[in-house]
């Protein structure tokens, strides 16, 4: 007797298949043009990163609003703008939620090389450009005396010392959440990230990150302020409670 084997196709998620990326004029948006078999998912989650392997990712998130293009197929507006300060390269994938636990593998990515004019004149990922700063390492214990043997007193109310440097964030002013990011604007400030001889501190921000920050502005508001940052992930925690610059 043959045996006939049911497959139960609403248990199944197919991977989408990721055919487009194009720009939505000069609004700060990407559409991501794909196909699909299943075609009646919860959403669609994106992915876009500095690297092929997706360590590094910029920016991540779920759509539920699916459009369907005249063209055929379907599309998403993803909140990228590709236009850089410098040129770059970024990746992008998406896959399928079928259901809020059934998830689809990850389409094959396609690739954005920004810097051309039909990307529009949009901000880039990180527009906001504060130079100088100062800044130092997760392994140092205090932003006053700056060495971990206490020996070397290099103060972050002081520019123009080794702890200089010129970072890009992603808010307007700092801020609890603020993500810092080197001057490319897209390389975020974690440990393996940073130069080994940035602003000259020779491997200690690259291999524990930045612990605290102070930014230069016209605005004494914001020039004496001393911020607590997460070394792990570059992003601020919020304004020191124990140290300032007044």
């Amino acid at each position: 007797m043959a045996t006939i084997t049911v497959i139960n196709l609403a248990a199944t998620c197919d991977t989408p298949y990721l055919n487009s990326i194009v720009p939505s004029g000069n609004t700060p948006l990407t559409i991501l043009g794909f196909t699909m078999q299943n075609t009646s998912p919860v959403g669609i989650e994106y992915e876009v990163a500095t690297d092929s392997s997706f360590t590094n990712i910029i920016l991540t998130g779920v759509i539920t609003s699916i459009d369907t293009p005249a063209g055929g197929g379907y599309s998403i507006d993803i909140p990228f703008n590709a236009t850089p300060y410098v040129p770059y390269t970024t990746y992008v994938r998406i896959r399928k939620k079928c259901t809020a636990t059934n998830v689809s593998g990850w389409s094959i990515p396609l690739t954005i090389t920004s810097g051309s004019a039909s990307w529009g004149s949009g901000v880039g990922v990180a527009p906001y450009n504060f130079n100088p700063v100062a800044v130092i390492p997760g392994n140092y214990s205090t932003p006053v005396v700056n060495d971990p043997q206490g020996t070397n007193n290099y103060s972050i109310c002081s520019t123009g010392n080794q702890f200089t440097a010129n970072v890009k964030i992603d808010t307007e002013t700092p801020q609890a959440g603020t993500q810092i990011f080197l001057n490319d604007g897209v390389t975020k400030t974690i440990p393996g990230n940073i130069p080994t001889d940035y602003c000259g501190v020779a491997g200690d921000l690259n291999t524990s990150g930045i612990k605290w920050i102070r930014f230069t502005s016209s605005n004494p508001a914001i020039t004496n302020k001393v911020w607590d940052v997460n070394p792990s992930t570059g992003k601020i925690i919020g304004e020191s409670t124990t140290y300032n610059c007044n």
